[in-house]
C-alpha cells in the first residue's frame, strides 16, 4: 500500500510540475521581442529605411520611432513602427503617417530594407 501511495504522489507531482511549466510565457525562440525605441542599432536601423525609402519618396523624413522590436536570425530583423512625414506631390501638403519597415542586418553589418508598409498593424502599437 505504501509503495502505491508514493507512486501515485509522484506521479501527481510530476502533473503539478508539469502544468506549472506550460502556463509560463516564456519567448518564442526566433520570435520577435520588444526593445527599445531610442537603442542606438534601432536608431540606426530606422535612418537607414528612411534613407532607402528616400530614393523612391521624396522629402521624407523620420519624426519619431514609436515602438521597436528585433528577431534575432543569422543577423537580426528589426521592426520598427515609425512615424513619418513627407510632401504630397500633387497637393503639395505636408503628410503625417505610419509605416511598418522591417530592416535586415546581417553578420557583417550591412542594412537590407525588407519590407515597408503603411500602418503598423495589430503586432507594434501605434
Amino acid at each position: 500500500m505504501k509503495f502505491k501511495f508514493k507512486l501515485i504522489s509522484a506521479v501527481f507531482f510530476i502533473l503539478v510540475c508539469a502544468c506549472v511549466n506550460f502556463g509560463q510565457d516564456e519567448p518564442v525562440t526566433g520570435g520577435y521581442a520588444e526593445t527599445s525605441v531610442s537603442n542606438a542599432e534601432v536608431v540606426k536601423a530606422a535612418k537607414f529605411a528612411i534613407k532607402k525609402r528616400s530614393s523612391q519618396q521624396k522629402n521624407l523624413s523620420l519624426t519619431a520611432i514609436k515602438q521597436a522590436e528585433l528577431q534575432v536570425v543569422a543577423g537580426i530583423n528589426y521592426r520598427l513602427c515609425l512615424q513619418i512625414t513627407f510632401k504630397d506631390k500633387k497637393s503639395k501638403k505636408i503628410i503625417e503617417q505610419f509605416v511598418m519597415a522591417i530592416i535586415y542586418r546581417n553578420l557583417k553589418n550591412s542594412y537590407s530594407l525588407t519590407s515597408w508598409t503603411e500602418g503598423c498593424g495589430d503586432s507594434i502599437k501605434s
